[in-house]
Formats: structure tokens, C-alpha cells, sequence
């Protein structure tokens, strides 16, 4: 007799926790985070500064991008939590080859912390040249994406615009 209330409340444990792990799994199929964006990035003489192949352009080693977290900035590259989001990139940027000798930034901004509605990374480019992203993140339960984005206090891209999240800077 006690081997058979043994079995049952081995069953019955079995089955609870099956029903427990079937209720408490996240249905992941919708999620969407859709943060990042484009630059391209030129002098006035319309020379891609970010091509390797030309000349006094940014060198990519020289590059680092920094977030804005509770008040600090700190270089992605010491940031743990970055590689929760972005797990491929080490950097919170790609480099590549964007048509016919074109070259563009895609750019992983923050979207840890954020200052009244506004999600700040910094774009050290040089020694001496830094430039402000501020994004404004739309968080909704499967979906993360950036509405906005500022470049330099300037409006730069809307997503009510209907284009493609690409930002062209003249430096």
C-alpha cells in the first residue's frame, strides 16, 4: 500500500511540475528589439571618412562607443550587460561595405538606461571629435525599437517618416 501512494505522489509531482514548466515558458516567438540603425559618415568634399582604403579618414581602431548608465559613461567594451543585448558584437558597432564605395556605421545605441525618455550613447571617433546619440526607445512586452533618433541635440530620423533608420553626417 505504501509503494502504490508512493507511485501516485510521484506521478502526481511529475505531472504538476510539467504543467508548471508548460505555464511559466515565455512564448519568445514575437519578440523584436530593433535598436540599432545606419550612419554613413562624409567630410563636405563628400569623402566617405569611413572607407579604409582612403585617405584622413577615421581610423576604426580609434573608434569606441561609450553609454550614458545612471549618470556615467562608460565604454561598451567594459560594459557587462552589453553583451546580454548584442551578443556577436564586442564594440556597439559594424563597419562594412554599404553599396558601391560606400562604407557605413550600424551603430547598437543604448537602451539600457535611459535620462527623461532618452537613451544616450557617445561616438568617440578621435582624441578630439565625440558625438551625441540620443534615442528615444519604445519599450512594449515583445518589443523593444528606437522612434527616435538625435544626433548632436538635432532631430535626425522619426519612425514616422517611413524610411529606414539610416543617418548621413557631414563632418
Amino acid at each position: 500500500m505504501w509503494r502504490n501512494n508512493s507511485s501516485i505522489i510521484y506521478h502526481s509531482t511529475g505531472m504538476i511540475l510539467m504543467l508548471a514548466i508548460l505555464f511559466a515558458c515565455k512564448n519568445d516567438c514575437c519578440d523584436n528589439i530593433s535598436t540599432s540603425f545606419i550612419l554613413t559618415v562624409k567630410d563636405d568634399q563628400n569623402t566617405d571618412l569611413l572607407n579604409p582604403q582612403a585617405t584622413e579618414t577615421y581610423n576604426t581602431g580609434d573608434i569606441t562607443i561609450f553609454y550614458l548608465i545612471d549618470g556615467e559613461k562608460v565604454s561598451v567594451q567594459k560594459y557587462s550587460g552589453y553583451l546580454d543585448y548584442y551578443p556577436d558584437n564586442i564594440y556597439g558597432y559594424e563597419i562594412s561595405e554599404y553599396g558601391t564605395d560606400t562604407y557605413m556605421m550600424k551603430i547598437f545605441p543604448n537602451s539600457v538606461s535611459s535620462d527623461n525618455g532618452l537613451y544616450t550613447t557617445y561616438i568617440k571617433w578621435n582624441d578630439s571629435d565625440t558625438d551625441t546619440i540620443d534615442c528615444e526607445i519604445v519599450k512594449r512586452v515583445n518589443s523593444i525599437y528606437c522612434s527616435r533618433i538625435f544626433y548632436n541635440g538635432e532631430i535626425a530620423w522619426e519612425e514616422s517618416s517611413g524610411t529606414a533608420s539610416e543617418i548621413e553626417i557631414i563632418k
